[in-house]
């Protein structure tokens, strides 16, 4: 499916005024029903759907592991996905409702942070190579090239290579994308780095630390409330992340 769209737009300067057409980000309604129920519906930019539906399912608890789905059928015409599961799930249990909103997360509970335990991470990476990883990350993303309008994640190793990516117009869902492939193609992000372009707020941090992952890098900054769980939990966060300089909120040890 088409990930960009055209406009007819009014450019216009201080002496002129002219129409042309400019390039926006398509966003769609992805809905996904699980086991026959209709689950959530996400708005989002229509690519790697099948991963952020398994993204945004690990992320809520709904599932642990790839085996516990059964099938997953993906209707791309009528822009939603039916998964199967082995067990059935208590929606009102699992704090699930049905919402249409960009950036469409239940709201982070504390008992969320008890929930997951401390990481004793032994991880470190070179602040060269986190520099020259930065570099490519900005220029990675084709949408991003092309609107302006999309928020961008990535897996990566502590060599600098970029392992898996990921567009969205939610922050939300880049991470959501990039979980759910690395789930279904069975690739460790215990020993990785995430990298995201958006703010690191308490909900982005919540599902990097449920999946082990030691270090998050943004291009932006940190909310309080995810610095102060960062530090409860033991995860390193680098921000405002560019060519020659990073600012590493907390964690400082991996950085080396």
């Amino acid at each position: 499916m088409k990930e960009v769209e055209e406009a007819m737009v009014v450019y216009t300067t201080l002496e002129e005024k002219t129409i042309k057409k400019e390039h926006i980000p398509r966003e769609i309604p992805f809905t996904i029903v699980v086991n026959g129920k209709e689950l959530t519906t996400l708005q989002c930019t229509p690519s790697s759907l099948q991963y952020l539906a398994v993204g945004f399912l690990l992320s809520e608890g709904v599932i642990t592991q790839k085996e516990e789905i059964k099938q997953a059928i993906l209707d791309e015409k009528d822009l939603h996905i039916r998964i199967y599961l082995e067990t059935s799930i208590d929606m009102q249990a699992s704090n699930l409702q049905r919402q249409i909103a960009s950036d469409s997360v239940p709201p982070y509970q504390k008992e969320d942070e008890e929930a997951i335990p401390r990481l004793d991470s032994q991880l470190q990476v070179s602040r060269d190579k986190i520099f020259r990883l930065m570099r490519q990350f900005q220029t990675e993303s084709s949408l991003y090239k092309q609107t302006h309008g999309n928020h961008s994640c990535a897996l990566c190793n502590t060599d600098g290579v970029i392992m898996v990516f990921a567009d969205d117009i939610s922050r939300h869902n880049v991470v959501h994308k990039v979980i759910g492939e690395c789930l279904l193609k069975g690739i460790s992000v215990e020993d990785k780095i995430l990298t995201t372009s958006s703010r690191i707020s308490v909900d982005i941090l919540n599902k990097v630390a449920k999946r082990k992952i030691p270090i998050i890098i943004s291009l932006a900054t940190v909310t309080s409330t995810a610095l102060n769980l960062a530090k409860s939990l033991g995860l390193t966060v680098i921000g405002f992340a560019q060519e020659q300089h990073m600012v590493v909120f907390t964690g400082d040890q991996r950085v080396i």
